[in-house]
């Protein structure tokens, strides 16, 4: 039986050998791929989760009058 050529121009006596390398290296090219488009998912979904600047401004607001009428209650100026 020939020999054959991986992806990489690697000569394989054997042509299983060269087969079964190329399927390995074509397998590392689409796990590459894959991780790399769950780590764009992964980093979309943690800015959707994160709110604006101007909900986050309003948060902050709203506890600041919270924290002032429990000091103004505190000190018996309600």
């Amino acid at each position: 039986m020939a020999g054959g050529y991986d992806l990489y121009g690697t000569y394989y006596p054997n042509i299983n050998d060269a087969i079964n390398a190329e399927m390995s290296q074509c397998n590392e090219i689409d796990n590459r791929f894959n991780q790399k488009k769950i780590n764009e998912l992964e980093r979309k979904l943690h800015e959707q989760q994160q709110p604006s600047n101007d909900e986050f401004i309003l948060h902050l607001w709203g506890k600041i009058q919270e924290l002032e009428k429990r000091i103004a209650v505190l000190e018996g100026r309600s």
